[in-house]
């Protein structure tokens, strides 16, 4: 029992003493916060200049705290990386998308100069029908 009110009364304790000390050390915790405030404007304007490397990031991050389950947070790890790799997923397929219309945009446009230039090919393609 004394152990236990010992204990309890340790952990009150240095609560009123980290309070205290901020009291005492405006300043300090004044600037620590101002340096946490830019560090992290830092990082959201590398992440948006650079958005696919941030989610590589997370996934990566992710899946290592998520394996080795850091502070019982593995679930919310898991989710971190199921978010980054689906985000992942939709820019690259967003990327193919964009890539099959340039192709076939060129197709559209080399087959419209071959049939304004009364070329066989641009009515029936590259290989004429079979008679």
């Amino acid at each position: 029992m004394k152990n236990t009110a010992l204990l309890f009364w340790w952990m009150l304790a240095w609560l009123f003493y980290l309070a205290g000390w901020g009291i005492r050390h405006r300043g300090a915790v004044a600037q620590a916060g101002r340096a946490t405030a830019d560090a992290g404007r830092q990082m959201r304007g590398r992440a948006q200049k650079h958005p696919k490397r941030a989610a590589s990031a997370g996934l990566v991050a992710g899946l290592v705290f998520c394996a080795g389950g850091i502070g019982g947070g593995a679930v919310i790890f898991g989710a971190v990386a199921a978010w980054c790799g689906f985000l992942l997923l939709k820019w690259r397929q967003a990327e193919k998308r964009t890539v099959l219309a340039a192709v076939a945009a060129r197709a559209d446009c080399e087959h419209h100069h071959l049939a304004a230039y009364g070329d066989v090919r641009g009515q029936y393609g590259q290989y004429p029908p079979a008679v």
